[in-house]
């Protein structure tokens, strides 16, 4: 028996999930059950399967159990434990003398044991954490034999086949590393042989220090029960037969097959059915009213060999009490441990079957016929069906009969079903949904309370989807105030009382015949508190969380709903409320079962619209009940609103919505039971909609472009969502709304090009639309403002993604990785229940009044969506022109998904622009913020602008998509432009509330929209969202008074003083550099000189020195782990507990790249290089599916990368980041270019509106040589800025080469670039060579946990070493440590690229030191850059994410050297504005030098040398301060001298003065006076005049050659500038005349074509014109001119005359007119 038994082990358990070894997990494939184990046989075994899961029948203890709401029998609970710690077992809070820890299984009796399977549960997927529940290090289990006496188990098979001594400690990492309930792994282990025990033990010893504890999930045992377990309930049934014997007293016969005496020779011992002529036969055990939970059954038949006979089967049944009805029994093991259907019917003796029946008649046969129950049946009832061999009068009998069970108990001790309710209440102060999630509350946001209400008493409901037998129930009240009689606080309350909803009355019904928990009959609830214990009557005792006492009631009679609620007095007055720390409800599920009606429901849309029909479905709770009948009715409000279509006696009805209103359907339900029918009745209220008015859609477009017209307009009438209650807030705010409008689909007329043309600026048009609902159609109108076309910024820009795609061999892969591993991750994980899309579906089925399922996620849940679009728009624009096949496919796929999710966010976003899932779906989930989403812009902790501003950033980047591949589309545009227009007249400076946002983000997207809609709408239209960004940047440090919501974010969100007041990077690191982001974004737009910008680039230069050189890595991560999500102290950076969330990495890259903007300093430009290649690019594993979300820089157990994350805000962000990555490369600033990183690549871009084409080549960053083509599309001047990397000053050799064509450029850095100034021509090559040492960096002597370190670094890559490679090249040491290693400063190391290793690298490698046990041995050393580290196993073998062990700093050796100068920064003197002649005057001049070891010194002035001052030439200096060989500058001014104007006729105050000023003044003089006192400003100018004017402008260029004009003399003062003019072509002469007049006066249409002509010759811009329409004289100038003079206007050098209404175009033009237009020239084209 034992070797049969042993061949069949675990076969039902194991063989269903058993794997092979390279696969991850045999996991369930639900939650909420653990495997069952008992489903499925051997295919390839003839024997039936043998064992179940057992341990659900033992009683689960452990040696050390965490003390916090943690109970060992969530270990055998047969549910997989959650997120939630208090579903898992846990040993959190032990010490080393607790472990290792053992977990016991005890039985009652001795079970015959197979083995067994483990998941186990973690909450850090750090295996070494010391304040965690972590992995396991090893687990051994044992057994107690009979004698007491612990065996270990060894000689075991594992899942994967293998021989193992150990149970397994192997976890799912596919989901968030399998922490927090996402690890599904089953550990197996079958036992070599059976094991009879009562008691199955584990020894489990932690990775962790300190607190650090280990987890179990679920502990599931297999085997078999054995057959008597419990007691022999079998005598306390009542015994009634189908039949018996006549001949036989009936009452002996029933009471001998449950006497315990096994039956004789003597008939009258047994029970027999000789002389029945039915069959089968029954005998059926009543136990009344108790019911019992029966485990198993044994019967010893009967026989005497000749009218009585053995049966030939039977079947076990159990009565179903609630369906009236019997059931079959099949799921068994027999008495021989084989599958069984059917109770025995064998013969034989106590230890085995017989084969002949003849042998074992009368008190022969002693063979029992047992069956266990798989799933023991809890009934009053149980009975026996058995049929005979024989026939005629031959019957079968019975010996014995025992029944193993135990009685059940009923009321509270039954399951508490309240966490299966959903909570609302009328008043929540705090959340209602803490009522009942299983935690007892201890603070008050964990409590729910009303404080503030004055509703009393107020009711608390719990309402479940399925109807339930409710028992009893027990409520523990909160409070935070002593006084209970006061009108402050949270006090406890006065009174309770208890209702249901009494579906038969369709009413509450209070349930007032209950006992409490002393036993005492009571009609109401109690509302006492007090400690576990013992009730108090001293409330200040037990406040905030204290209390702990159990009211409880049991109801006498249980009651069958789906809603029960408590109504709550209270004793005190005012602002005083209730509290509730936990509310527990006891009973089961009514299940169909039952076969009970307990309630109906009607299924369908609670709002249709006019003319539409809708379908309503009758369901009965519970759901699946048989032989409902059905009537559907309309109440008498339907008239004229709605009508029957077809049957009303189905379970669905159709109705036809006819008019505008609210009806109400109604539903009786009809159910026969015990022969009575239960009628049931619902009603649904359902209003009908239909429009009353379309609203106008105001816009605006630029001169030129088509304006953008939305697909949907606001139709009112129609009700897009329920009413939100009214909920009071600060300054009697009132949050309840009404959504009585919703958008509808338009169809708009053709627009008219004239309508929009340039000469329209100024003027508003209409168009006309045209919307059709329920048959009816209506006018819609777009009143569109025609704008002037935006001039283009003179602040620096960053030239976007969609104008440079990347070519090279680094980033170029990695894009393409990216786009299709990466974000089809994304794609999947964002599809899942909680992954965000699904929220968007059932948001749009709740607005259609459809049937939906409830928020997933965080609050923040849909940004992930948005984060998505923007990586794949960015992604779109890469692959767009690429043909291989993958990518082909790829985009179709991602254009397909950018569409469903476009549409989703179409409809469900609200009329007045509003988005958000959480709301939409009135989610009662608080994940990531603190309040559920009851309302609209309540709760500013709840992220709503967070998900505001990455949608605006997401419709930036597909609409700029769209246009970059010429197929525009602006759908998300509208729709973005409505939700930031809604913000803007909520939250900017002339909104109607007063608030910030809780996480920063809405700043900088603002602002960024902002330039959309000004390209799109025209000049100022985005103006009002930068204000709105500047208004809530101005408004964080406020009180919380000031906010209708009360919010206060405090530090942690930078809310505790004004922006301008603050001096360190403090807080949350992602919301912090989201928030400078948009501080920068908004300075960079304010005017020089504005107070603000002033302030707030004042308070960001603080801050960005706090941030970058005391609270950065040197991998350029943020925030410390040991501080959450915040920045650490100054310069508190341990490696090993370091954070540096992705997030964080990516905002602070942003925020230096706008640093960079509005300083033009490299500087911030190396941090963004460093992070990106460093700190972001470690966010992602090389095939791009596995992620990061914070990032060590040291660890020694192991740092997992994850599929995702519950909280999954970094993989969309780092996916945006690599597709958008070209956008960091290249800035604008009018004519300068500059160019930032360096990266094979095609790029145009627009300087000084030039398209310019720019061409890298590199293999950056493994080599620092780049070739760079520049191809302006016709010859250009601007400066190149040409960023030299910090980098490159840390090394011993810093000289960085730049040649153009050749030529090499001498210029030296300023600012960190070097500016080459030239006319660019198609194909000028530009060369940098910049050399790449290994630089070994001396760890900053502040940092102290860095102490006696160096890090590798090489170009911009920082290198770390891992476990993987050295191990290998070292196998001579066993445990190979890289903590060990010792880095000497002279150490040979070499660079050497590796196209083999990580996808190809520049690996480091040389001899080091290594520390093996004390002494210092030689070592072949590998480093590998940072970002690819953990993307190997310790075995060397890539692909893999488990790498134990890596570092970046290093111990090392030798003589450290002395610190060098890498770079100095320079803060300008007090004094930067000077008159001619005066001296520089220093005071004031700050110098702080930065060391090579990452220290910081302020330099004395003195020190430094002080070059590039010379005050006798007026205008822009530039000064260089150099301190030991580094240099930096700042600007100063010298004035012009100021003399008093030498003109009598020229008077202050004059239109002209100023002009006559310039002209005069300006180098060289344009115009010279008559004489030396008088200008003559009235006098008429002469042609010859103007040409003398342009050549002196020119620099009175040498002139060869005699005039072609015939009126030109020789030698006369203007005749060198005729002829250089003429030459030019600036001044062509009269027409077929000779002459060119060179006395006539010139008029102002001659003049603009002079100096038309001669912009072009200077190569000015003069694409931009104006049409002269708005002139009344327009049309009088000649076709000769018009050109000229359409440039003149449209460049402000010409503006008009009578107000600007008229050009005089044949009017001549006076000198002081010429002066101005002079100077107007110079101005717009800088000329000098």
């Amino acid at each position: 028996m034992k070797r049969r038994v042993a061949s069949i082990l675990l076969s039902m358990a194991m063989v269903a999930t058993m794997v092979p070894a390279n696969l991850v997990s045999a996991a369930p494939k639900t939650e909420e059950t653990a495997v069952q184990s008992t489903e499925s046989q051997e295919e390839d075994s003839q024997e039936e399967n043998l064992g179940m899961n057992v341990a659900t029948r033992a009683k689960a203890s452990a040696s050390y159990t965490n003390r916090y709401y943690i109970d060992p029998a969530s270990m055998n609970d047969g549910k997989l434990a959650t997120s939630d710690s208090s579903t898992s077992w846990n040993s959190w809070g032990g010490s080393d003398e607790n472990y290792p820890v053992t977990t016991k299984l005890t039985w009652d009796s001795q079970y015959t044991l197979t083995g067994m399977r483990i998941i186990w549960w973690a909450d850090n997927a750090t295996a070494n954490a010391d304040n965690n529940v972590t992995w396991p290090k090893t687990c051994k289990v044992s057994y107690k034999d009979a004698d007491g006496n612990v065996h270990e188990i060894q000689g075991m098979i594992d899942e994967k086949g293998n021989e193992t001594d150990n149970v397994g400690v192997e976890r799912d990492t596919s989901s968030n590393n399998g922490i927090n309930g996402n690890n599904k792994y089953w550990n197996y282990v079958k036992f070599s042989e059976p094991i009879v025990t009562d008691e199955l033990s584990l020894s489990i010893e932690r990775n962790g220090t300190g607190t650090n504890g280990v987890g179990i999930s679920e502990w599931e045992v297999f085997g078999i029960p054995p057959m008597t377990e419990g007691e022999n309930v079998a005598s306390k049934a009542t015994v009634t037969p189908s039949y018996t014997n006549v001949y036989q007293n009936e009452e002996t016969a029933k009471a001998a097959v449950t006497d315990g005496e096994l039956g004789t020779n003597d008939p009258a011992t047994t029970w027999n059915t000789y002389g029945c002529d039915e069959y089968p036969a029954r005998l059926e055990f009543d136990w009344g009213a108790d019911s019992y939970e029966v485990n198993s059954l044994r019967v010893m038949w009967w026989s005497d060999g000749g009218g009585v006979a053995f049966p030939k089967d039977c079947s076990l049944q159990a009565y179903n009490s609630r369906a009236k009805r019997w059931e079959d029994i099949t799921d068994l093991i027999d008495e021989s441990g084989t599958d069984a259907e059917s109770v025995g019917v064998k013969y034989g003796t106590e230890e085995e079957a017989g084969t002949d029946a003849s042998e074992y008649t009368n008190e022969k046969n002693r063979y029992w016929n047992g069956v266990i129950l798989k799933e023991p049946v809890t009934t009053s009832k149980i009975r026996l069906v058995m049929d005979r061999n024989g026939s005629g009068a031959t019957g079968l009998g019975l010996s014995e009969v025992e029944i193993y069970g135990s009685k059940k108990e009923s009321g509270v001790t039954s399951t508490n079903v309240a966490t299966k309710a959903k909570a609302s209440a009328d008043a929540q102060n705090t959340p209602v949904t803490n009522v009942n999630n299983g935690q007892l509350a201890t603070g008050a946001s964990s409590s729910w309370n009303t404080w503030n209400s004055n509703t009393y008493p107020t009711p608390v409901t719990l309402t479940w989807d399925a109807p339930y037998e409710l028992t009893g129930m027990r409520v523990m009240y909160w409070s935070d105030y002593a006084d209970i009689n006061g009108s402050a606080g949270v006090a406890f309350p006065k009174s309770c009382t208890v209702q249901y909803y009494d579906y038969e009355k369709n009413d509450w019904e209070t349930i007032d015949a209950m006992t409490d928990e002393t036993g005492a009959d009571v009609s109401s609830v109690g509302v006492k508190y007090g400690s576990a214990d013992k009730a108090s009557d001293t409330p200040g005792s037990y406040l905030n969380g204290n209390n702990r006492y159990w009211n409880t009631v049991t109801f006498k009679e249980p009651v069958k709903s789906t809603k029960l609620r408590m109504l709550i007095d209270r004793h005190g007055s005012g602002a005083q409320g209730i509290g509730i720390g936990e509310w527990e409800v006891f009973g089961e599920e009514v299940t169909s079962d039952w076969n009970q009606l307990v309630a109906g429901q009607i299924d369908g849309k609670d709002r249709v619209q006019k003319g539409q029909s809708s379908t309503y479905t009758a369901t009965s709770l519970p759901e699946g009940l048989d032989g409902i009948t059905y009537s559907w009715s309309l109440g008498d409000n339907a008239k004229d609103v709605a009508e029957i279509d077809g049957a009303a006696d189905g379970k669905t009805v159709k109705i036809n919505a006819t008019g505008n209103g609210k009806f109400t359907l109604n539903l009786s339900m009809s159910h026969e039971e015990d022969g009575a029918q239960v009628v049931r009745t619902a009603s649904k209220d359902i209003q009908v909609d239909g429009i009353t008015a379309i609203e106008p859609y105001v816009t605006a477009t630029a001169a030129g472009t088509a304006p953008i017209l939305p697909k949907m307009v606001v139709a009112d009438g129609l009700t897009f969502d329920d009413s939100t209650p009214s909920v009071k807030g600060n300054n009697g705010y009132d949050f309840g709304e009404d959504f009585n409008s919703k958008l509808v689909p338009v169809e708009w007329e053709k627009v008219d090009p004239a309508l929009y043309a340039k000469d329209q600026t100024g003027k508003t048009f209409e168009v006309k639309g045209t919307v059709t609902s329920a048959g009816e159609t209506y006018e819609a109108v777009a009143k569109i403002t025609v704008n002037k076309p935006v001039v283009v910024a003179e602040a620096n820009s960053t030239v976007t993604f969609e104008n440079v795609q990347l070519t090279d061999n680094f980033w170029n892969p990695k894009q393409k990785v990216n786009a299709v591993n990466s974000l089809n991750k994304a794609i999947y994980q964002i599809e899942q229940a909680s992954g965000g899309e699904p929220n968007f579906e059932n948001a749009i089925k709740r607005l259609n009044g459809e049937p939906y399922d409830s928020f997933q996620g965080y609050v923040f849940q849909d940004s992930d969506i948005y984060k998505s679009i923007e990586a794949i728009s960015y992604t779109l624009s890469v692959i767009n022109d690429d043909t291989d096949e993958e990518m082909v496919a790829q985009k179709k796929k991602l254009e397909e998904k950018l569409a469903y999710w476009i549409s989703l966010i179409e409809q469900v976003q609200y009329p007045d622009g509003y988005i958000n899932t959480h709301f939409a779906l009135r989610s009662q989930t608080t994940a990531g913020g603190t309040n559920p989403g009851t309302h609209r812009w309540r709760s500013f902790a709840n992220h709503e602008m967070y998900n505001a501003g990455h949608f605006l950033e997401s419709v930036v980047a597909y609409t700029r998509y769209r246009e970059g591949i010429g197929k525009p589309d602006y759908s998300l545009y509208v729709v973005g432009k409505r939700f930031a227009d809604e913000i803007v007249s909520l939250f900017g400076p002339d909104g109607t509330r007063h608030e910030v946002p809780g996480h920063e983000e809405i700043e900088l997207a603002l602002v960024k929209f902002s330039k959309l809609v000004n390209e799109y709408e025209g000049e100022g239209t985005g103006q009002k969202y930068v204000d709105t960004a500047k208004t809530l940047i101005d408004r964080r440090g406020e009180s919380a008074s000031l906010r209708e919501s009360g919010y206060k974010g405090g530090e942690y969100s930078q809310d505790q003083t004004p922006i301008v007041s603050e001096t360190n990077g403090v807080g949350h690191a992602v919301r912090a550099c989201y928030y400078y982001a948009g501080v920068t974004d908004v300075a960079t737009l304010l005017p020089e000189g504005d107070e603000s910008r002033d302030a707030y680039l004042n308070t960001m230069d603080n801050i960005w020195d706090s941030v970058a050189n005391k609270k950065t890595y040197i991998t350029g991560g943020i925030g410390v782990a040991s501080h959450g999500e915040d920045f650490g102290g100054d310069y508190e950076l341990p490696s090993n507990n370091s954070y540096c969330e992705i997030c964080a990495s990516i905002a602070l890259a942003n925020w230096n790249q706008r640093m960079n903007l509005i300083h033009e300093d490299a500087k911030y430009a190396d941090v963004v290089e460093k992070t990106l290649y460093n700190a972001i690019l470690v966010g992602t594993n090389l095939t791009g599916d596995k992620f990061y979300y914070s990032t060590r820089l040291e660890t020694a157990s192991g740092n997992a990368r994850s599929d995702w994350f519950a909280c999954a805000c970094c993989p969309p962000n780092l996916m945006r980041t690599i597709a958008k990555l070209s956008e960091y490369m290249y800035t604008v600033h009018n004519d300068d270019l500059f160019v930032n990183l360096y990266i094979g690549s095609d790029g145009s871009v627009n300087v000084g509106g030039t398209k310019v084409e720019l061409k890298q080549e590199t293999e950056y960053p493994w080599n620092g040589a780049v070739k760079m083509t520049v191809s302006p599309e016709k010859e250009k001047e601007f400066a190149m800025k040409i960023r030299i990397p910090g980098w490159v000053n840390e090394q011993k050799d810093d000289t960085v080469e730049i040649k153009v064509n050749g030529e090499a450029v001498k210029a030296k850095a300023n600012k960190g670039y070097v500016t080459v100034d030239r006319t660019w021509k198609k194909g000028d090559v530009v060369e940098i060579n910049m050399p790449m040492e290994i630089r070994k960096t001396e760890a900053n002597p502040n940092v102290t946990t860095n102490t006696g370190k160096i890090a590798l670094e090489r170009g911009p890559i920082v290198y770390a070493m891992e476990k993987a490679g050295n191990a290998q090249m070292n196998s001579d040491i066993s445990n190979f440590k890289v903590s060990n290693l010792v880095i000497s400063r002279d150490a040979d190391l070499k660079a050497e690229y590796n196209k083999d290793l990580l996808n190809g690298v520049v690996e480091i490698t040389g001899t080091v030191q290594y520390s093996d046990g004390g002494t210092m041995k030689d070592v072949k050393v590998q480093a590998i850059p940072y970002y690819a580290w953990n993307n190997r196993g310790d075995n060397g073998v890539e692909g893999q994410n488990n790498s134990s062990q890596m570092q970046i700093w290093t111990n090392t050796s030798g003589t450290q050297p002395e610190a060098k100068v890498t770079s100095i920064e320079v803060t300008a003197p007090e004094k930067t504005t000077y008159n001619k002649g005066e001296e520089l005057d220093l005071t004031g001049m700050k110098v702080v030098a930065k060391y090579s070891d990452g220290t910081i010194k302020d330099v004395n002035a003195e020190d430094c040398e002080v070059t590039g001052f010379d005050s006798e030439k007026a205008g822009k200096k530039v000064i260089t301060v150099t301190y030991e060989g580094k240099s930096a500058t700042f600007e100063v001014k010298v004035k012009k001298a100021e003399a008093k104007m030498a003109y009598e006729d020229v008077k202050e105050g004059a239109w002209y003065y100023d002009a006559v000023a310039y002209v005069f003044e300006h180098s060289p003089q344009l115009m010279t006076g008559l004489d030396a006192n008088h200008f003559g400003p009235d006098q008429k100018l002469a042609r010859a005049q103007f040409a003398l004017i342009l050549y002196r402008m020119n620099g009175s260029p040498k002139v060869e050659g005699k005039s072609t004009f015939k009126d030109v003399a020789d030698n006369d003062w203007y005749t060198n500038a005729v002829i250089w003019a003429n030459k030019e072509g600036i001044v062509t002469g009269y027409t077929d005349s000779g002459l060119f007049g060179p006395g006539d006066d010139i008029n102002r249409e001659q003049m603009a074509v002079m100096m038309y002509r001669y912009a072009k010759y200077a190569k000015c811009d003069t694409d931009k014109t104006e049409k002269l329409d708005s002139f009344k004289d327009g049309a009088k100038v000649n076709k000769f001119a018009k050109e000229a003079m359409e440039w003149a206007v449209g460049n402000g050098i010409i503006s008009g005359k009578d107000n600007g209404t008229t050009l005089d175009p044949q009017g001549n033009a006076t000198r002081a007119e010429c002066a101005t237009i002079m100077m107007r020239f110079c101005e717009t084209y800088n000329v000098k």
